[in-house]
């Protein structure tokens, strides 16, 4: 029986993410051919910018290589320019490289076109050395200028040009942002942002002029792009200008074809143009007066897509709401949905000059419309979910600027809903539990953990792929949750993203508290050197979250972490507690001898590492689970702790401490390891 035919136009990241998505679905209803006008197979667009700043090379970007096309039974022409579709006969024709014409026919046709980049009507805009920033052949031409010329331009000051920018700059061009408006990223952040971000980005050397209208691109006496001249008469000189100006969707073909178009192909909400024959997908897509530039909705489109191209009829496309999140120069900002300030909308508004730091938040009728985040934008995800989410926020309000609060107060009912009551261990280790790990996925933190132990997900990256990640690149929240899983269930084989461990947990192993006055560490049966023995458990250990071992002569009197205490004979080891003055107390799991308080201690380090999610302390990793299942594990199943025991010692295998510089005049030496665990003596 013969397959029908689907034919995709274009290469990028919409249309391949809907073959995955087609492929999950139906993976044998159709025959398809691939047309790439590059000649790369499917790469990460957004990671171009890494790879202009020198951070990244091309192959670190190959989202789906030639041999995923292979794999899947999928023709692949690359470097072949589809010229025509010719409706009636349901074929379209492309142009090679070499000159050669290729034509397949088709039953479905689905269009991934893309945009083109807005390059501006002004005299010299065909110069050699007047580029546009969208592809890899851009990227190479950017990056060979900067090793011969000096002075840079880049018109546009969105996102795409202040990476471009910055880019340039890492490579050592002396670079100016020339933009229209009288901010920067004016489209994604307000002005206070945009005035921070600025000041941030001159302190590092970039420059910026501001609403400028460019007359002319004047030519040098090479020939090439020499200086860009502005309607007021000043000038700037440039060897190189990068237009970055914005993007207009690819219609070109469709219209050709007759497919209507209004600023995009039109499309209804299964993706269907005016052709029931053929779909659009992405940036060249026009949904409801809309054509997103972002991927993340692009991502969304394809699934609804593959789902009708799959003959299910089931899902539609309702549209979108956006989030931008930038990092340049180590600067970080994040804004989403409408931060305007429109009539019947409240601010809160938080602003710590002296860390940098600028939140804006936007509510209407007690749900979040808006934030703009300049900083500090580690819970722009949680945000982004509330606003998607629509969900009423009014017992957060007091919470809403310090990010999320302590799960179990997620739970509280706005007021005059009904309330329920449940046992604190209920309350965390029931649904909120089930709640998506961050915005990007549906997916929660024990699926994710699941996904990796049991398909051997090995990095973020592979994590991402696998499971369908809505974003291309995570965001601050998934990042190192999803590197910290990995590293913890495959050691040794996991591949480690240094940039994205745990921030802030690393603590100092090498500067314990005195003990109190009147006791002597020294006395304690076994403590120094078991303090010692403690402390190698945790060597290089990333996550959950910041676990503190701490050994005692005596047992203690309500909280206390994780530890073993020193008794007249052997040891009790007790879990649990938030802090020094905490009410709560610790949970006694066992009593040990010198023989084997390691390893009931290091077995437990170990169940937390693979049981744990990420950020959840102690305290509520045991308010989850239960003190009965710790139990278990480590003191009615001996073979089970064993096992624990010996993964945390596999994994401790390869630690090498850091070398640390001292100062002039002595010799360097092996430091103390950072880590996300301390060992300090309990002060009494």
């Amino acid at each position: 029986m013969r397959k029908p035919k689907l034919v995709m136009v274009g290469n990028g990241m919409a249309g391949v993410r809907t073959l995955e998505e087609l492929r999950k679905i139906a993976p044998d209803l159709y025959d398809i051919t691939v047309f790439g006008a590059e000649p790369h197979p499917n790469y990460n667009r957004i990671l171009l910018s890494p790879v202009l700043a020198g951070e990244m090379t091309i192959q670190d970007i190959i989202l789906n290589d030639r041999q995923w096309y292979a794999d899947n039974g999928i023709t692949l022409h690359l470097g072949a320019r589809v010229d025509q579709i010719d409706r009636q006969a349901r074929s379209v024709r492309a142009t090679t490289a070499n000159g050669e014409t290729l034509t397949a026919a088709y039953d479905r046709l689905l269009l991934a076109t893309g945009s083109t980049p807005f390059v501006l009507p002004v005299p010299g805009n065909d110069l050699p050395g007047v580029i546009s920033y969208r592809d890899i052949k851009d990227t190479d031409a950017m990056i060979d200028a900067a090793a011969r010329y000096t002075h840079a331009v880049v018109i546009g000051a969105g996102l795409l040009g202040l990476e471009a920018a910055n880019g340039l700059a890492l490579r050592g061009m002396t670079v100016t942002v020339v933009h229209l408006s009288d901010c920067i990223m004016e489209r994604q952040l307000d002005r206070k942002a945009s005035q921070l971000l600025q000041a941030a980005l001159e302190a590092k050397g970039m420059r910026f002029k501001l609403s400028a209208h460019t007359a002319e691109l004047v030519k040098g006496e090479s020939g090439r792009v020499c200086a860009v001249r502005f309607k007021d008469g000043s000038s700037l000189p440039a060897d190189l200008v990068c237009m970055a100006a914005g993007i207009r969707p690819n219609v070109a073909l469709a219209e050709n074809a007759g497919i209507h178009c209004n600023r995009g192909i039109v499309v209804d909400d299964t993706l269907q143009t005016y052709d029931p024959r053929v779909y659009a997908v992405g940036e060249c897509a026009n949904h409801r007066g809309t054509a997103y530039g972002l991927v993340a909705p692009l991502f969304e489109q394809a699934k609804v897509c593959a789902n009708h191209l799959a003959g299910m009829g089931i899902g539609r496309y309702l549209g979108s709401v956006t989030s931008t999140k930038l990092k340049v120069t180590g600067i970080d900002v994040f804004s989403a949905g409408d931060f305007s300030g429109a009539a019947g909308s409240e601010e809160i508004v938080l602003q710590d000059p002296g860390r940098g730091i600028y939140k804006r938040i936007v509510l209407k009728d007690d749900r979040l419309i808006g934030a703009v985040l300049y900083g500090d934008t580690q819970d722009g995800a949680w945000y982004f979910q509330l606003l998607r989410e629509a969900r009423n926020i009014g017992h957060l309000r007091d919470h809403l600027m310090f990010g999320p609060p302590p799960q179990e107060d997620l739970a509280q009912p706005a007021p005059g809903s009904p309330v329920t009551h449940a046992a604190p261990a209920e309350a965390v280790g029931g649904p909120l539990h089930d709640n998506p790990l961050c915005g990007c996925t549906p997916l929660s933190h024990g699926a994710v953990r699941q996904a990796i132990r049991a398909h051997k997900l090995l990095s973020i990256t592979e994590v991402q792929r696998h499971l369908h990640w809505n974003t291309p690149n995570g965001c601050a929240t998934c990042r190192p949750a999803l590197n910290d899983y990995c590293l913890s269930t495959w050691p040794h084989e996991a591949i480690d993203d240094p940039q994205h461990r745990l921030i802030g947990a690393a603590a100092s192993l090498a500067t314990p508290h005195p003990p109190a006055p009147g006791l002597d560490r020294r006395a304690l049966p076994g403590s120094p050197h078991l303090a010692t023995q403690l402390e190698t458990l945790l060597l290089g250990m990333q996550g959950p979250a910041q676990i503190d071992l701490r050994v005692s002569a005596t047992a203690p009197q309500g909280s206390t972490p994780d530890r073993g205490d020193g008794m007249d004979s052997g040891y009790t080891v007790s879990i649990g507690g938030l802090q020094d003055d905490a009410t709560d107390a610790a949970g006694f799991v066992c009593a040990a001898d010198d023989d084997t308080v390691l390893e009931y201690v290091g077995a437990f380090v170990q169940l937390y590492r693979e049981e744990g999610f990420y950020q959840e302390t102690i305290h509520h990793f045991l308010e989850r689970v239960g003190l009965a299942h710790i139990r278990q594990s480590l003191q009615a199943d001996a073979e089970q702790r064993r096992a624990l025991y010996e993964k945390r010692l596999f994994a401790l295998q390869t630690y090498t401490a850091p070398i640390t510089v001292p100062p002039d005049g002595a010799s360097a030496t092996q430091a103390p390891p950072q880590s996300d665990s301390r060992l300090q003596p309990m002060r009494r």
